[in-house]
């Protein structure tokens, strides 16, 4: 029988800290005056979100080092 590749599913608490984590981060990035405050493509959203979803699934649960590790991927803290 082979295998199927199923979208990885994530416990509700760790979307919850995601999302606390990255509104956190996101009040920063806004705060930034070399950035532009409006993100008409969401990049930076996407980017934020992605690094955050790729810490929780390693078991990062900190959310100061999510939010600092999240800073450091735009080079922001």
């Amino acid at each position: 029988m082979g295998s199927v590749n199923h979208p990885r599913l994530y416990h509700p608490a760790s979307m919850n800290l995601v999302k606390d984590v990255f509104r956190e981060v996101w009040g920063i990035v806004k705060g930034q005056d070399v950035l532009v405050i409006e993100d008409v493509s969401g990049n930076l959203k996407v980017t934020i979100i992605r690094k955050l979803i790729e810490l929780v699934s390693e078991g990062v649960t900190d959310k100061d080092i999510l939010k600092a590790q999240a800073l450091d991927e735009l080079r922001l803290n």
